[in-house]
């Protein structure tokens, strides 16, 4: 079936964010590029920079 979705503007860097469910005041709203960051796969462990920019030499 076709998901609803709606738009918000993320809390961490303004830009806009899809989201699968219907955003809330009470919750932070973040961009799917922030939330990987906010939420690091694997449970912390320094800053892992997976998306682009920070190559590690």
């Amino acid at each position: 079936g076709e998901r609803q979705m709606y738009t918000a503007t993320c809390d961490q860097c303004g830009n806009e964010a899809t989201l699968p469910f219907e955003p809330r005041q009470d919750r932070p709203v973040y961009c799917s590029d922030c939330f990987s960051k906010v939420r690091p796969a694997g449970g912390g462990g320094g800053g892992g920079g997976g998306g682009g920019g920070g190559a590690r030499w």
